[in-house]
């Protein structure tokens, strides 16, 4: 579920984005950094992604149906598109770098923009809710997502369509699956944000998404904050009261203090939630007064931690810090803090990007923590290198950890693990087809629905299109 915020929140949404506005209009229009000519606009495209499409097809009971389950993989590329390009038609009727007028009538029709979109289909909020929808796939329970119908006005967009037997399912039996159902919403946002972070970088985009990342980094702040402070309790009581029906109901109610509770009370059977208000069926959302005081306390922190999500130059607008020249040409850097929960607790990592003009790299610390110990964990990303200046390109990614073992929130055991990712793309024009192939062994992985040990394979194709 993602909740709408109360009037308190509402009103320092507006005055937090009011104040970034005008800061933003400041540093980049008097202090403007020069990020050279963007080179085109990346758009992605995903409609093989094997094995969670078999699974997908499992779940619907046709391989054409399961479309309507979309990999993480295809749901973030689906979202990304939509605002690369409505960012895009909208510096192209209004570039920015014309004058201060057009200057603030692009950032006042991107805010507009940006808000709209999350009552839209590939929407934030679509995204936030089909990561969810990904891990009930990954265990074949059907589900809806309301941010398909359009949900304006609705205080909160759920994830419906379920049965008590499938959720039970899940946490009776894969516990740490059921923890990461409820974090996979913002999990999704924060991979966005990264995700087209990356894009500016490398490709010149120049596109204005940060707007969407103070929206979306807001919005996920303000949710735990929420949840920590029982804030979404008089709201869940409402919602018992009117939902007459399992299949009506939201998959969890707030997220964050089911995710608490599972964490505190891993091998709790899911009937212990006890009967519904209404009789029929399971008692599914969890209010903050339903916590421990441990529970509480541990969230409370956790919602401070959460607005290190906050601190990147990219948030304010600068896409990328001039560094000198190499042999190659002029070098730049960038980065960013983030703070994203897991199935085991915290993944708090720090992402470095440095770009030359033959190189695309991205480097992330990882220090994961659950309620006892903390792991490390390295990552690094050589993006979209041009091969002997063929056609053709690879990308690779490798990730080296070591996480809680068996993703539990309180042993002190950790366990070492990996993920290699290589892809491989031609490009022909304005198309670039690539082939794919993911591996990793046990644990949690930003944007990678498998707890488990996998091996996926993906086809798709990368569209360049010439920008402003």
């Amino acid at each position: 579920m993602l909740p709408r915020p109360n009037k308190g929140l509402k009103n320092e949404i507006k005055t937090t984005i009011a104040t970034i506005f005008l800061l933003v209009t400041l540093l980049q229009h008097v202090h403007a950094i020069d990020e050279g000519t963007a080179s085109s606009w990346y758009f992605d495209l995903v409609p093989f992604d094997l094995t969670y499409q078999l699974l997908a097809t499992n779940t619907t009971g046709n391989f054409f149906l399961g479309y309507a389950n979309p990999s993480m993989p295809l749901s973030l590329a689906m979202s990304n598109n939509l605002y690369l390009g409505g960012h895009e038609a909208i510096k192209y009727f209004f570039n920015p770098e014309k004058d201060l007028a057009n200057f603030i009538v692009h950032y006042a029709v991107t805010i507009g923009f940006d808000f709209l979109a999350n009552y839209l289909p590939f929407g934030l909020t679509w995204l936030h809710e089909e990561y969810h929808r990904n891990v009930l796939t990954r265990y074949e329970v059907s589900s809806i997502n309301q941010a398909n119908f359009f949900p304006f006005g609705k205080d909160a967009v759920y994830v419906f369509g379920i049965q008590d037997s499938g959720l039970a399912k899940i946490n009776d039996n894969h516990n740490a699956d059921f923890r990461r159902l409820m974090t996979a919403g913002v999990e999704a946002q924060y991979h966005q944000i990264q995700r087209l972070q990356m894009y500016n970088f490398f490709y010149k985009e120049k596109l204005t998404h940060h707007i969407l990342y103070i929206l979306s980094t807001y919005n996920s702040i303000a949710y735990v904050f929420s949840s920590a402070s029982g804030d979404l309790d008089e709201s869940v009581d409402k919602s018992n009261q009117k939902e007459s029906t399992q299949h009506e109901r939201d998959f969890t109610g707030p997220d964050f203090t089911a995710w608490v509770k599972a964490l505190f009370d891993p091998n709790e059977p899911y009937s212990a939630r006890g009967p519904h208000p209404l009789g029929n069926g399971i008692n599914r959302y969890i209010k903050s007064s339903q916590l421990s005081k441990q529970a509480k306390y541990y969230l409370a922190n956790v919602s401070l931690l959460h607005i290190i999500n906050l601190v990147s130059p990219m948030m304010l607008g600068f896409t990328e810090i001039p560094i000198g020249t190499n042999s190659n040409g002029p070098m730049s850097f960038n980065f960013a803090f983030r703070n994203i929960l897991t199935s085991f607790g915290t993944d708090t990592n720090l992402d470095l990007f440095f770009k030359d003009p033959t190189l695309n790299l991205l480097f992330t610390f990882h220090v994961y923590q659950n309620y006892t110990s903390t792991f490390l964990g390295l990552e690094g990303t050589l993006w979209d290198y041009v091969l002997f200046k063929t056609p053709a390109r690879l990308t690779l990614r490798g990730m080296v950890w070591q996480q809680p073992k068996d993703q539990s929130f309180t042993t002190t055991e950790g366990a070492f693990g990996g993920l290699l990712t290589l892809r491989f793309n031609y490009r022909i024009g304005l198309f670039s087809p690539y082939l794919e192939l993911e591996a990793k062994t046990p644990g949690w992985v930003m944007g990678n629905v498998f707890l488990n040990e996998n091996l996926s394979g993906r086809i798709g194709t990368h569209i360049y299109l010439p920008s402003k």
